[in-house]
């Protein structure tokens, strides 16, 4: 049922169908702070989303929840919390973020926001961003 879902999310996310894909993705969730902070995001309310993403994320972190969140859930909360702040243009969080997580993808989108254009230009010269450009991932053109 999980596996049908993930397809059913990610069709509805390459019609630019947010709102729904948050929605079902609340169906295989299991701690209600989840459905809390979709539903905010879902209704608009960005900054109150941002805060609720965080403190679930502290939380689990700091094990202070009553039952582990799935592997589905955390990956929700992560994508969502990124989404988020680059809605807000917070890019030098996301810099940071994308340094801790060693997302070169990310790093380089923050770099570029952020118009750091030394950052950009090693980052560029690293195998994996060279892969990606080569292979024509539109994420990095």
């Amino acid at each position: 049922r999980d596996k049908l879902l993930a397809v059913i999310r990610h069709c509805y996310d390459e019609l630019g169908e947010s709102d729904i894909s948050l929605a079902l993705a609340c169906d295989s969730c299991n701690l209600p702070g989840t459905e809390w902070a979709v539903s905010l995001d879902i209704y608009g309310q960005v900054n109150e989303s941002v805060a609720e993403f965080s403190r679930l994320i502290e939380r689990a972190e700091e094990g202070h929840i009553s039952s582990q969140p799935s592997e589905e859930e955390l990956s929700l909360w992560e994508s969502r919390w990124v989404e988020l702040h680059r809605g807000l243009c917070q890019w030098s969080v996301i810099s940071t973020y994308a340094e801790m997580t060693g997302s070169p993808k990310l790093s380089l989108e923050s770099a570029w926001k952020a118009r750091d254009w030394d950052k950009v230009r090693s980052l560029c010269s690293t195998p994996s961003i060279v892969a990606t450009l080569e292979a024509g991932d539109p994420e990095v053109k």
